[in-house]
């Protein structure tokens, strides 16, 4: 019976040695929508799942659309006894001021409301003491989604479309992985940039970072990884899944002479517009992207035809983003130096991005359809109608947008019309909503081929009008007027 005791007792400790202190996750990493909820628990044990010490434990959390985040914490305990911290940051960069934080000033409470962060991404970081032993803090964060943060006005520009954060400013940038994106990604790699470990990093990140699922009826990315070489182009194709195209990256070569499969272009427009025709006829409602990366600030030979009158993006719905990632150039700069010429108009006109990581080339552009398809530029120049992206059976409108209209009322004794024009978009996913001025909705449209509807907001000193995509499939879009009102500048 002794030795049973012992064996016991000695089993008993084996099992609280081998414990470990886990940190949890988020129930799921990313909100699809404003109304999608995901919660996070506090740090427990594996053995016995009673609060624990990790010492530090970073989670994520980010949202599809483009609302933010917000929530409400429950249960928090024992932060002014253990002064351990809880930060709320906005994006990834840990460098700057927290949000929203917990920490040895904070009495226990059964509810906490955080504030709202208008990112499409947060990062939470727990830390405490490695000395704490007992009075470990606990907490269980529900977040939602947040009401919208940005408003697209009606500034229109014919200049390319700058995102530009200086390069080299090496923030921490955590993407997350298999990040949804429904479309075809042309990437242009510049074989003579200097940086070509820097080149390869960029391409490898890029490609990990999205679900890239290579078939003409795939609801995820595909991407065409092309060699550019001052007018000289190797494209490997649509059909090469996630683990080659790492492989094609891993290897550039240095040069493209005596490559047989190279192409000599005179229009890199109209290059790609053969390399996107497949997608063109059989990928109607997929974004089409092509992306160039370069550091090079040598000025490069014109292989363009310029007297060309086809603008091969516009005719093919291509959205050209130029990533400079030369710490000396901007990205206008750089684009200069290229000589190519690389643009559309209105919703395919030129993005121009300084690289500094995957994660804001990702969500500042390629996940943001109100950057990608220029929203800014769509609306129209007169002061009473939108149009997106334009009234050309050629282009769609670009995934996750939220383009919010104000119109200010002219005449007070009547009310705000709003004519449909046209409205093409994917039934109850994307759509488009009517508010008056105490944020009430008068209106819903959503569907396929709506014309000419007229609709009429009484008692109202203005009207919000909300154009929201979700994050697949893509349609003609919307052209509406307005009347007795003026679209705030």
């Amino acid at each position: 019976m002794r030795l049973l005791y012992s064996f016991l007792l000695l089993s008993g400790f084996v099992g609280q040695a081998s414990a470990t202190c886990k940190c949890s996750t988020f129930l799921k990493p990313n909100l699809i929508s404003q109304y999608d909820y995901s919660v996070l628990h506090y740090p427990r044990d594996n053995v016995t799942a009673m609060p624990c010490n990790p010492v530090k434990c970073i989670y994520t959390l980010g949202i599809n659309e483009l609302h933010g985040i917000t929530g409400n914490i429950y249960y928090v305990r024992n932060f002014e006894k253990s002064k351990a911290t809880l930060k709320f940051y906005n994006g990834n960069d840990l460098s700057t001021t927290p949000y929203f934080e917990l920490d040895q000033n904070t009495k226990n409470s059964d509810l906490i409301v955080t504030r709202p962060s208008y990112d499409q991404f947060i990062t939470i970081v727990l830390d405490v003491n490695n000395t704490v032993a007992k009075d470990f803090p606990t907490f269980i964060y529900y977040a939602t989604g947040g009401k919208q943060g940005t408003t697209t006005t009606t500034t229109t520009t014919l200049s390319p479309i700058i995102v530009d954060t200086p390069v080299g400013s090496d923030s921490v940038a955590v993407v997350p992985p298999n990040v949804k994106f429904e479309g075809d990604i042309a990437l242009l790699l510049d074989i003579n940039s200097r940086n070509f470990t820097k080149l390869t990093e960029i391409a490898q990140d890029l490609i990990n970072s999205v679900i890239i699922t290579p078939f003409v009826d795939s609801q995820d990315a595909r991407i065409n990884v092309m060699l550019y070489n001052n007018g000289n182009v190797l494209p490997y194709g649509w059909n090469l899944d996630k683990t080659v195209l790492n492989l094609v990256v891993a290897n550039l070569p240095r040069t493209l002479e005596n490559n047989p499969n190279i192409t000599s272009i005179i229009s890199l427009g109209q290059f790609l517009s053969t390399q996107f025709l497949e997608s063109k006829l059989t990928r109607q409602n997929v974004q089409r992207v092509a992306l160039f990366v370069s550091d090079n600030e040598i000025l490069q030979f014109d292989s363009n035809n310029t007297t060309s009158t086809v603008n091969y993006f516009d005719q093919n719905d291509i959205h050209p983003v130029f990533v400079n990632f030369n710490d000396n150039l901007s990205a206008k700069e750089a684009y200069d130096l290229a000589n190519i010429k690389f643009s559309g108009s209105g919703s395919n006109s030129l993005v121009l991005q300084s690289f500094t990581n995957t994660y804001n080339l990702l969500n500042s552009i390629l996940l943001n359809g109100n950057v990608l398809c220029n929203a800014n530029g769509l609306i129209s120049s007169s002061q009473n109608s939108i149009s997106i992206p334009a009234v050309d059976q050629e282009k769609r409108y670009c995934n996750n947008m939220n383009v919010v209209t104000y119109c200010d009322i002219i005449d007070l004794a009547k009310p705000i019309g709003i004519s449909i024009k046209q409205l093409d978009v994917e039934p109850q996913q994307d759509s488009v909503k009517v508010f008056d001025d105490k944020d009430s909705l008068q209106e819903f449209l959503s569907g396929r081929k709506i014309n000419n509807l007229n609709l009429s907001v009484s008692k109202s000193v203005f009207v919000k009008v909300v154009f929201t995509t979700n994050q697949d499939k893509i349609f003609n879009g919307a052209k509406f007027t307005f009347d007795n009102c003026i679209i705030r500048a």
